[in-house]
C-alpha cells in the first residue's frame, strides 16, 4: 500500500500557499508596516535613571505647617454665608438692561429702511473701498471705443483673424469685424438672423450684446462690428453615434426655427449655386488636363488621377442631371418660405458646451434650401474615415427625429455625395501651389508625398460614394445608373 502525502497539507504555514501568493502576501505586509512607521513615527524614549522617580530629601528645610481639618471646615462655612448677588446701584442696572434690549431686539422695518437710505447697503460700502484695476490698453481705437459704448473695462484683449477676444470686467466678449460696405450689409443680416433664431426659441447660437445706445451693429467709416458673449466650450469632435445623432437633431431644430427669416439687405436670387459648383469643378478639370498635355514626364500622382478621372467625372455628370430639377424645386420653396441656411455647416463651426452644441459662425448664412447644410455635413463626415458612412446614417436618424426628409431632399442629398468635391479641391490647390507642380521631381520623397495626396483625394471620393450607397438603402431610393 502506497500513501501519498501532499506538500500543502500539514501544520507548516510555508506549504499552505503557493510561492507567488506567499511572496505577494509578504510584500504587502512589509509595505503596510513601512507605511505605519512613516505615518505614525514613534518618538525616541529617554532612558530612566535609577534616581528619577525618587525625591531628594533636604534635611535642612523647615517643616510645612498644615491647618487642622477643623479650621478648614470653619473657612468653608464662612464662604457659604456670603450673599450670592452683590448689591448693584439702580442706575447702573437700568443702563445694563437697556443695552441688552437694544442688542437683542431686532429693528423695525421702518427703522431698517431709514438706516439703509442714510448709510447705504453694507456690501456697497465694501465695493467702494476696493482698489480699481487699471484697464488694459487696446491698440485698435475702434475696438476701444466699442468697449466704452458697452460700459466694459477690458482686462485682456487678443486678435484672432477678423475677431477680437476681450475679457472685460463684466463679461467675456467676442467682437467680429467685417470690412467695406458689403461687410456692413452682411453684419446687419447676421444680427437679424441670430435675433430671429432666438425669438423662435433656438438658443444654441451666440447671445448678442448691444451698446448703451441700443445698437447691435457698430459701424465705422471702413469697418463694421457686432458683439456677442463668448461661448465657453471646446471644438466639436464626433466620436460616438450619440454625438452624430445630437448634431443632426440640432441642425433640424435650426432649420425649423429659421423659417420666416427676413434679411435686412436682400441678396440677388442665386438658384444656380449647385450648377455653378459643378461648372467650376469641370473648369478645374479642363485646366488640369491642359497642363498635363504640355508635360513630358508624369508623377505617380498624375498617373493615378489620369486613371481615375474619367470614372469620377462620368459619375458627377449623371448625379448632377439627376438632382438638377429637385434642387430647383427646393430652392423655390425655400424662397417662398424664407428658410434660413447656414451656408457652411461643418464640425469646425460647432462648439460643444455643458448646455449642448452651439453654432458660432454665421458669416455664410443666406436663404437657400436647408438640405445643402445637411448634405455638406454628411459629406464631410463620410470623407473623414472609412467607416464614415455609419456616422452619416446616425446624422440622418437624428435629423429625422425632428422632421422627415422628402423624396426630393433625399435625391439632392445622395446626388451631392456623388460629386467628386475632394478631387476638385485637390486640383485647385495644385494650381495655387505652383512650386509643387514641376515636370521632373528629382526627390523621391517629395514625389511620394504628392502621390499620397492624390490617392487620399480619390479615396475620399470613393468614401462619399459608399456613404451614398448605404444611405440609398436606408432611404429606399435607387441611385442613378
Amino acid at each position: 500500500m502506497v500513501t501519498l502525502t501532499s506538500r500543502y497539507v500539514g501544520t507548516d504555514p510555508r506549504y499552505r500557499y503557493p510561492k507567488k501568493k506567499r511572496a505577494a502576501r509578504n510584500l504587502s505586509t512589509r509595505r503596510r508596516k513601512s507605511e505605519e512607521r512613516i505615518s505614525f513615527p514613534v518618538p525616541p524614549q529617554e532612558k530612566k535613571s535609577s534616581n528619577q522617580g525618587k525625591e531628594k530629601i533636604d534635611k535642612n528645610r523647615e517643616p510645612q505647617i498644615v491647618a487642622p481639618p477643623r479650621q478648614k471646615e470653619e473657612e468653608r462655612l464662612v464662604e457659604e454665608r456670603k450673599p450670592l448677588v452683590q448689591s448693584v446701584p439702580e442706575q447702573l442696572f437700568e443702563e445694563k438692561r437697556a443695552s441688552q434690549e437694544s442688542t437683542s431686539m431686532p429693528l423695525r422695518w421702518e427703522e431698517m429702511v431709514k438706516n439703509i437710505s442714510q448709510q447705504g447697503l453694507p456690501w456697497s460700502q465694501d465695493q467702494d473701498s476696493e482698489v480699481e484695476v487699471p484697464a488694459f490698453q487696446i491698440s485698435n481705437n475702434e475696438v476701444a471705443q466699442i468697449l466704452r459704448e458697452l460700459d466694459q473695462k477690458p482686462r485682456f484683449a487678443e486678435q484672432e483673424g477678423s475677431k477680437w477676444l476681450v475679457e472685460g470686467d463684466v463679461d467675456s466678449l467676442v467682437i467680429r469685424q467685417l470690412t467695406g460696405e458689403e461687410g456692413k450689409k452682411k453684419a446687419h443680416n447676421i444680427v437679424s438672423a441670430i435675433s430671429h433664431l432666438r425669438k423662435k426659441g433656438f438658443v444654441n447660437c451666440p447671445e448678442l450684446v448691444s451698446s448703451k445706445f441700443g445698437e447691435t451693429v457698430l459701424a465705422f467709416p471702413e469697418n463694421s462690428y457686432y458683439v456677442y458673449k463668448k461661448i465657453f466650450g471646446k471644438e466639436m469632435k464626433l466620436e460616438k453615434s450619440r454625438d452624430y445623432r445630437e448634431v443632426g437633431r440640432m441642425l433640424a431644430l435650426f432649420h425649423r426655427a429659421g423659417i420666416g427669416y427676413v434679411p435686412i439687405h436682400r441678396e440677388e436670387e442665386k438658384g444656380e449655386r449647385l450648377r455653378n459648383l459643378v461648372r467650376d469643378g469641370v473648369v478645374t478639370v479642363d485646366k488640369w488636363k491642359e497642363k498635363i498635355q504640355k508635360q513630358r514626364f508624369f508623377s505617380d500622382g498624375d498617373r493615378l488621377l489620369k486613371e481615375s478621372l474619367p470614372r469620377l467625372m462620368e459619375r458627377a455628370n449623371r448625379s448632377f442631371q439627376w438632382i438638377e430639377e429637385p434642387y430647383a424645386q427646393l430652392y423655390r420653396a425655400a424662397r417662398a418660405r424664407s428658410s434660413l441656411c447656414q451656408g457652411n455647416f461643418s464640425t469646425a463651426q460647432l462648439i460643444k458646451t455643458t448646455q449642448g452644441i452651439y453654432i458660432e459662425n454665421f458669416d455664410h448664412c443666406r436663404i437657400d434650401a436647408p438640405i445643402l447644410d445637411l448634405a455638406e455635413l454628411v459629406a464631410q463626415v463620410a470623407r473623414d474615415t472609412r467607416e464614415g458612412w455609419k456616422g452619416a446614417v446616425a446624422i440622418i436618424e437624428g435629423y429625422e427625429w425632428v422632421q422627415r426628409l422628402t423624396p426630393e431632399e433625399w435625391n439632392v442629398l445622395l446626388g451631392y455625395l456623388l460629386l467628386p468635391r475632394s478631387l476638385w479641391d485637390y486640383m485647385e490647390e495644385s494650381f495655387e501651389n505652383r512650386s509643387d507642380r514641376i515636370e521632373v521631381i528629382p526627390d523621391r520623397k517629395v514625389q511620394d508625398q504628392g502621390y499620397k495626396r492624390a490617392r487620399a483625394a480619390v479615396e475620399k471620393c470613393n468614401r462619399t460614394f459608399l456613404a451614398a450607397y448605404r444611405l440609398s438603402v436606408h432611404g429606399q431610393i435607387d441611385l442613378p445608373s
